[in-house]
Order: structure tokens, then sequence, then C-alpha cells
């Protein structure tokens, strides 16, 4: 893992070495916890101000963290991801914040389709799999940002902000709550 050495700073270097699989496991598990994430296409690189970010259902987890949404073929999000291939997630729990950015490749293969198809997607398309509005969104993650204050550590992190309160110096993070992994 690569720690988070400055809070200015949003993504890896270039050649930064990947995280450990313990590390990735760990982001891995903790994207388990969200169905919906945010996931923010256009304006990527260019003006932030033509980035929108829009709940997507996640239709479809791979091994290496790649999360997969049923999606129009036509709809602008697909769009923005057949422009930049750029893309970026965020997800928020009570006790998890995860931000991931990554590439994004739109897909109509039937194969992804019916990999990626629930009887919720039915819903958007009542036609079945084969729409032909129908894609597949797959997001590929490279970076990925977790604050985790689930369990003992969210329980080290209340005790060291109590601890801030009485010095005045400021709460230190404990081991695995602040995490910047490359995936």
């Amino acid at each position: 893992m690569t720690k988070h050495k400055s809070a200015s700073s949003n993504h890896a270097a270039e050649g930064e070495t990947p995280g450990t699989e313990a590390e990735r496991a760990h982001v891995r598990q903790a994207l388990e916890e969200f169905s919906t994430v945010m996931l923010l296409t256009g304006g990527m690189g260019k003006d932030l101000r033509t980035a929108l970010a829009r709940p997507m259902s996640i239709a479809h987890r791979e091994e290496d963290g790649s999360l997969w949404f049923i999606t129009g073929h036509e709809s602008e999000r697909t769009e923005d991801a057949r422009a930049s291939g750029l893309g970026h997630i965020t997800c928020q729990s009570s006790t998890r914040f995860v931000s991931l950015s990554g590439r994004v490749e739109a897909s109509r293969a039937p194969a992804d389709i019916d990999t990626a198809w629930s009887k919720m997607a039915e819903a958007w398309f009542p036609k079945g799999k084969s729409d032909p509005r129908v894609a597949v969104l797959k997001f590929h993650p490279e970076v990925a940002e977790l604050w985790d204050m689930s369990g003992a550590k969210g329980l080290r992190y209340l005790l060291e902000t109590g601890k801030a309160l009485i010095t005045g110096e400021p709460p230190k993070a404990s081991e695995g709550q602040h995490e910047r992994v490359r995936m």
C-alpha cells in the first residue's frame, strides 16, 4: 500500500508500486458494503464543471475490484466513458468512505450484458438483454483511497479525538484507518 502522504495529493504517482494483495483485498472488502455508488464521468481532466456524478447500481464485481454497471448505450455517462475513458467512483456509509479513480469502458458484448444482467435491469430495459439500448460500463480501478472507521478502528479514532480535545493536538490516524492503494 502506498500510504497517504499529503492531503493535497489525490492520485498515485506514475510508476508507484501496486499495493500489497492484503491492501487491495481491504479495498475490495470495503466495496462489498455498497450496492450503489456515485459514478463520475465527463469533464475528467478538463473543465470539472461538466463532470457529473450519478448513482449507479453495481451489476457485477470482478476479482480485481472492477465494477460493472448496466446502462443505456446512448446515455450521457456512456458517451462520457467513450470520450475520455476515465471515471471516478465514490461511496459512503456511516463508517466507511471509498474513492476510486480509474478507467471506464463501454461494452455491448452479449456475454458482458449476460454477466451483468439482473431482474432489476428489466425495469429500465423491458425488452430484456437483447434490447439494442443496453450497454455495460466496466470501471477498472487504478487508485483507491479508503477511510475505514468500522469496528476497532472507529473506536481508536474516537479515543484519539477525545485525546485531541484534551491536549489540543490533532488526532492521529491508526494503521488501516486511512489508506491509499494503487490497485
